[in-house]
């Protein structure tokens, strides 16, 4: 069952009826392939449309027990999250460039990021939590790339760089919405002040990376909530705030596997 609180605190969304059915349904099994490390034989499943190795496995098999997976083969990951590998195919130029994940633990998208970015792009994964950035370590060092560094520390030590990033992406620490299906802690822990102290929180990282994001450089904001203040509202004091322009990403909608809810990006 969803929390009560938060079932009254997004109804005003127009969408509430299907994100509340989505919310209760089984959530869908994709995976990532590394396209360096490729496995002898892809899954023979739906892909990914947003991200070219991501596929839909019809069930869920046990991943610990698969040797390929800790060979950093390929990365189990909502296909929701690979969402950023179409953003930064979007943005990137034909070159290297200089890549900053300031909230990278525990290495989905950053690992995603590394795929997609030009080849002999530098990528910085930073994370604020001593545990989780051993985690982003090791996942990042399975996948496999020299061009790749793992710090740990609060985002307002890259003040220390200045306008050194082309892109910079923040996946934001959140109030875990988007998790409600799969997490029942997730459920347990929502409440309205939640989502207060979390977009204040989000506010703070945004404003300590947007120095270190160069002249006509880009920043990916992203969250795993749905509610309007971590995510509208932040992006409209960004634009406000701090000058940011907003980029326009193609609208990418799909059927998924039969069973599975209704999946969309935009």
């Amino acid at each position: 069952m969803l929390p009560s609180k938060f079932l009254e605190y997004i109804s005003q969304y127009p969408v509430l009826e299907p994100l509340v059915r989505d919310l209760l349904t089984e959530p869908s099994v994709s995976v990532r392939i590394n396209p360096v490390k490729a496995p002898a034989e892809t899954p023979s499943s739906e892909r990914v449309p947003w991200c070219a190795e991501g596929y839909y496995l019809a069930e869920r098999p046990q991943f610990t027990f698969d040797p390929a997976l800790h060979q950093g083969r390929y990365y189990v990951q909502d296909a929701s999250s690979m969402a950023i590998d179409a953003a930064i195919r979007q943005i990137a130029p034909d070159g290297p460039v200089r890549y900053l994940d300031a909230c990278a633990a525990p290495g989905g998208k950053t690992t995603c990021a590394i795929s997609a970015l030009p080849e002999g792009s530098l990528v910085v994964a930073n994370e604020y939590d001593f545990k989780r950035a051993e985690i982003l370590a090791e996942n990042v060092a399975k996948w496999g790339n020299p061009n790749v560094m793992v710090t740990r520390g609060d985002t307002s030590r890259l003040a220390r760089l200045p306008e050194f990033f082309d892109i910079v992406a923040v996946d934001a620490p959140c109030s875990g919405e988007g998790m409600m299906r799969k997490d029942a802690y997730a459920r347990e822990q929502w409440s309205p002040t939640l989502v207060t102290q979390c977009a204040a929180t989000q506010r703070q990282i945004l404003s300590n990376v947007w120095q270190s994001i160069r002249p006509g450089g880009y920043l990916i904001y992203s969250t795993c909530t749905f509610n309007l203040t971590e995510n509208e509202e932040n992006l409209s004091w960004l634009i406000s705030e701090l000058g940011a322009t907003p980029l326009s990403i193609p609208y990418i909608s799909t059927r998924p596997p039969q069973g599975t809810g209704r999946k969309r990006w935009t």
